[in-house]
């Protein structure tokens, strides 16, 4: 699983990787992050989903482009 904000970017342009939590989740795929691979993400507490990787060469960091209809509410424990 990896660390997104729902916060930084949307479902639309993706989110933006940029955490620490998150460059930590990324660093753990095996053979390496890579354009296209489908990921799990995870909003702590509140959502998760699936997402495919795309890198922004802008920010010089990944994004995630939310896969349609896997965005699922965690429920609180």
């Amino acid at each position: 699983m990896i660390f997104f904000d729902s916060n930084a970017g949307d479902a639309e342009s993706g989110y933006i990787l940029w955490f620490p939590k998150s460059l930590e989740g990324l660093s753990k795929i095996p053979g390496g992050a890579r354009e296209g691979i489908e990921v799990d993400l995870i909003m702590p507490g509140e959502i998760s989903c699936r997402g495919i990787l795309k890198f922004d060469h802008d920010l010089g960091y990944w994004r995630a482009l939310e896969i349609e209809g896997t965005m699922k509410i965690i429920p609180p424990e």
